[in-house]
């Protein structure tokens, strides 16, 4: 029923990487400002734990994606909610007369919106809904954090620190490298562009046990364009692409990100097309749907469908820790994408390529 304003679905976000849901108040409280400005501030930490924050709002898509500009938080995904039927869905109740006028409310409330300087706005939404927050992982809510009342600035007075240092118990393995990267051996890659560079490498990760233990390799591929516009062609050695590649852009603007290699069938001429995936990152929208188009010569099998990987879409990744991630990127950020089998359906194609334009080419 609820999608994040990138399209994405909270079971799909949580099986890429740890999510932080957090449930506000109506937009014009100002526990809910706090809230914000205090995700804001605790972006290192998110970012280093590879926690992904969502965002539920009372308001409209554009009413949310104007209040996370204000919070400079517009690269996390936001799901609107005027209904409150997401609130319900998580047990969130509405407040009773104490949980939001209590003395304890007004005195925190004071300080808040006076003290500290963060306000009244208009009410948007049902004022007397409370708050919460929740971690989720494979799609199955591992802890959370109701709140006692409106005062109870959840998830950050004290969900946020609580969250960040349960999940280290929690964290997904695939979001910890648990042994030394080596160069690859699995597959080679060749650039089109003097100025471009690749480097290729291999983690270990956990896989599913079945019999011991089992573990995965994952293929990480770094990318750098010196003109912004660029292409790689990787092909595998073996008989079956990695289980898993991660890739990182290092641009300042991802216009467009295309994986394309020959596969998909025309009926009419028995002929192998070409299939072409294609997605990007909107500096205001943030990540562009997925499209799929299959080309054969003379005929299209699909041309521009909506294509939606389980391994998800494009986000922006960070290595530093004292400033908020923008667009342009700056040094230290980059994009990433992570490409599974299911790119590939059953056609296992000896080699792909990968082309991208950068927004700020030059």
């Amino acid at each position: 029923m609820f999608r994040t304003d990138s399209g994405a679905t909270l079971d799909s976000l949580s099986r890429q990487r740890d999510v932080l849901l957090v449930f506000l108040r109506h937009a014009g409280c100002t526990f809910c400002r706090e809230t914000l400005e205090e995700l804001k501030k605790a972006r290192p930490v998110w970012i280093e734990r590879k926690l992904l924050p969502v965002v539920v709002h009372m308001g409209n898509d554009e009413e949310g994606r104007e209040m996370m500009r204000r919070f400079e938080l517009e690269d996390i995904p936001s799901i609107s909610d005027p209904e409150c039927a997401l609130f319900r869905a998580y047990q969130l109740p509405r407040g009773r007369w104490y949980q939001l006028f209590g003395p304890r409310v007004w005195i925190e409330g004071f300080k808040t919106a006076i003290l500290k300087g963060y306000g009244l706005g208009k009410l948007v939404g049902d004022g007397f809904q409370l708050s919460g927050a929740f971690v989720l992982k494979n799609g199955e809510v591992v802890h959370e954090f109701p709140s006692k009342d409106a005062a109870d600035n959840c998830p950050w007075k004290p969900a946020l620190v609580s969250a960040v240092l349960v999940l280290l118990s929690f964290l997904s393995p695939c979001s910890m490298s648990l042994h030394a990267q080596e160069p690859t051996k699995m597959i080679e890659a060749k650039l089109k562009r003097e100025g471009d560079q690749v480097e290729l490498k291999t983690r270990t990760a956990p896989g599913e046990k079945v019999a011991g233990e089992v573990h995965k390799e994952i293929v990480e591929i770094d990318l750098r364009s010196e003109k912004g516009i660029g292409e790689c062609t990787l092909t595998r050695k073996g008989d079956h692409w990695p289980e898993m590649m991660t890739v990182r852009m290092h641009l300042r603007g991802l216009e467009s990100f295309e994986l394309v290699y020959a596969g998909g069938k025309c009926e009419e001429s028995a002929q192998v097309g070409t299939v072409r995936l294609t997605g990007g990152w909107s500096s205001t929208q943030g990540p562009i749907a997925w499209e799929k188009c299959i080309r054969c010569e003379g005929s299209t099998v699909l041309d521009g469908v909506k294509w939606k990987p389980k391994s998800g879409g494009i986000r922006i990744c960070s290595s530093k820790v004292d400033s908020p991630v923008r667009i342009p990127l700056e040094d230290g950020c980059y994009f990433e994408c992570t490409i599974t089998s299911e790119w590939f359906e059953d056609e296992n194609p000896q080699s792909i390529e990968l082309r991208w334009v950068d927004f700020f080419r030059g």
